[in-house]
């Protein structure tokens, strides 16, 4: 049974294929407009065992979001958080990072020897955009980079979960999936093991066999455990409407 492991503490980077981040209001005090984004993903090759790594904020115009995805690499075992912010969040991220000036921000030198964690940004704000990477933001003399992607990091990992790591190399032969739903939003135990992680969960890889999955709600207090049986390769469906 996978157990979970503190985060990286890696510097993030906005990316440019997959995800949007839309950070900014067009204007100090409103939320981003429908459309802007800015995306942060690592650079590859790089020194990390992710061979996908996102932090990302939506701006959908009613609503912006937070989407944080990880991949390790050899593997296509995908973890995968997202949450929403409230109107008044969103309106003062936008703001702090206009004014950290990213629409002005220029690629920075490779490393030399490139073990360096690298990351791409691509950023649009109403009718302005930009792109560029970094290499190590924290270790930048311009601290922009790393003030622009530490406040990314922080609020992507505040709304859509911290993502920690588990063991995904098991034989696959011994492995199965877990997709787990449930009524109201709830914290996810696998035998005793916080898996960080709430409802929604899809593709959840664990090892195969009986497993004790503990359901604990975020809001009224409802708490149960369920015993399931993962078939080997298989995948196992837990819907629950714990009120």
């Amino acid at each position: 049974m996978p157990k979970a492991h503190a985060d990286d503490h890696t510097p993030i980077m906005i990316g440019r294929r997959w995800h949007l981040i839309s950070l900014l209001a067009l204007c100090p005090g409103l939320i981003g407009a429908a459309g802007d984004r800015v995306r942060i993903k690592l650079v590859h090759p790089a020194a990390s065992p992710y061979s996908v790594l996102r932090y990302e904020i939506v701006d959908r115009g009613q609503v912006t979001s937070a989407v944080h995805r990880r991949v390790l690499a050899g593997t296509d075992d995908s973890l995968h958080g997202a949450g929403l912010f409230t109107k008044k969040e969103s309106s003062v991220l936008w703001k702090r990072i206009r004014d950290l000036g990213i629409l002005t921000l220029k690629s920075t030198p490779r490393a030399k020897k490139g073990t360096e964690l690298r990351w791409e940004v691509n950023v649009t704000l109403g009718h302005e955009s930009n792109r560029f990477e970094v290499t190590t933001p924290i270790n930048q003399r311009e601290r922009r980079y790393w003030h622009i992607f530490s406040l990314i990091r922080s609020a992507v990992r505040k709304r859509a979960g911290p993502l920690p790591f588990r063991n995904v190399y098991f034989s696959q032969a011994d492995t199965g999936w877990l997709h787990i739903r449930t009524i109201p939003v709830s914290r996810v135990f696998i035998d005793g093991v916080d898996t960080k992680l709430t409802t929604p969960i899809f593709g959840y890889k664990v090892s195969a066999g009986y497993r004790i999955v503990e359901l604990r709600a975020l809001r009224g207090g409802h708490r149960r455990a369920f015993r399931v049986h993962v078939k080997p390769q298989g995948h196992t469906q837990l819907n629950r409407d714990l009120r």
